[in-house]
């Protein structure tokens, strides 16, 4: 069965302002999509909306694309499918970015504005309904949606339900694997920034590094789990003196999606680490703290000369010992840890 992909870009907001990396994170995950070796999807089932190639940036809000009903278009077809019980595709792929925003009460709510929308006029595309109507109706067995947008709220602003038609879900809904992947947590901010030269999402750089270098597993699969492991373990190093965003991203590893195949190697560490800073009391301080797994064996030895300090561990549950104090505590990564019982 064939994959697809939606990629928006929107760089020009004249009511609102101006962005400078959303077209350029959008025409980088459209070329992935396409090349063979990695999203290897046609051409012809990949639609695009960019605003850098509708028109140059204005100024005059009546001159701003896409426009709603533009963006809303590039899911038609996929609606059309789900009313005819179609089941279309392997993979839906969506990529959005631009200026967000999220319902004030709805915290799983995701929404894009518009070129033209302004303070008062919240023209936007309803990214996450439009994503669960077709997770409702099977039209694909796995939707991977990938957005850099801000997610924050507005006391002027509500997500207005799109024009999707109502009636029953498919009995298959359950069988859909999801990768949620939002740049912004709720009520949170994404941002950009200068990498090597070009204005970048800082999410989307992870993603595409992720896509580009987060190991296989043993039967030659990259996963939403693996991806969403591996961009938390570098979004710190792509911010850099920056704050990084705090991010959302959902993925089941019970029902895992497929990125992309590839070789699987045995000497590759396979699970990436990540910073846990220790905070701990003044009489752990000269001891030797060992972190063991839940087998007992031997994680990290690190010995204690200062009250905060950081370890890199993968993620799940370990034991933090000090056999000098009989000290033990049950720890899990990611996540920082206190010391002071």
């Amino acid at each position: 069965m064939a994959d697809y992909g939606i990629c928006i870009g929107i760089d020009g907001y004249p009511g609102l302002n101006d962005l400078h990396g959303p077209c350029n994170d959008a025409a980088a995950f459209k070329e992935w999509l396409l090349q063979p070796a990695k999203g290897g999807l046609d051409e012809a089932n990949v639609s695009s909306l960019i605003s850098r190639e509708l028109q140059p940036v204005s100024s005059d809000i009546s001159d701003a694309r896409p426009l709603q009903p533009e963006l809303e278009n590039l899911f038609y077809p996929f609606v059309e499918a789900a009313a005819q019980q179609q089941h279309l595709g392997r993979r839906l792929f969506i990529f959005v970015a631009g200026h967000g925003f999220a319902d004030p009460v709805d915290m799983n709510s995701a929404a894009l504005y518009a070129a033209n929308a302004r303070k008062l006029f919240a023209a936007n595309l309803a990214v996450s309904e439009y994503v669960h109507f077709l997770r409702r109706h099977w039209v694909f067995d796995e939707i991977i949606l990938v957005m850099d947008a801000c997610r924050s709220t507005s006391a002027f602003h509500q997500i207005g339900a799109p024009p999707l038609p109502v009636f029953n879900s498919h009995a298959n809904a359950h069988k859909v694997k999801m990768f949620l992947g939002y740049g912004a947590a709720f009520n949170q901010v994404t941002r950009e920034k200068d990498i090597e030269g070009q204005t970048r999402g800082i999410f989307t750089t992870a993603v595409l590094d992720a896509l580009e270098n987060a190991p296989a597993n043993r039967n030659g699969r990259v996963t939403g789990t693996q991806i969403k492991d591996y961009i938390h373990n570098i979004i710190n190093g792509i911010s850099g003196t920056d704050t990084a965003s705090t991010l959302a991203i959902e993925a089941d590893d019970r029902k895992d999606v497929f990125f992309i195949g590839r070789e699987y190697q045995p000497d590759q560490q396979q699970q990436p680490k990540f910073d846990v800073s220790f905070d701990v009391a003044d009489r752990f301080l000269n001891h030797n703290l060992t972190i063991e797994a839940a087998d007992g064996a031997e994680i990290s030895q690190h010995s204690i000369t200062t009250n905060q300090f950081t370890l890199a561990l993968t993620q799940g549950y370990f034991k933090a010992h000090i056999d000098t104090l009989n000290f033990h505590q049950l720890i899990e990564v990611p996540g920082n840890v206190t010391l002071n019982s």
